[in-house]
């Protein structure tokens, strides 16, 4: 994987559950980091929202 974003998800929106942390958390990172906008939801309060 690639340290430099190439914008290739630019204008996309993305929806992923489990973003508190995992493989949730990497994808959330790597789609936002292409330009995604991502939409993160987890089961544990304030988890998403600390990783976001």
């Amino acid at each position: 994987m690639s340290a430099n974003a190439t914008g290739r998800l630019a204008g996309k929106r993305v929806l992923i559950t489990g973003t508190g942390g995992g493989q949730g958390e990497a994808a959330q990172r790597l789609f936002a980091r292409e330009g995604a906008t991502v939409v993160g939801c987890d089961l544990k309060p304030g988890s998403a929202e600390a990783t976001a």
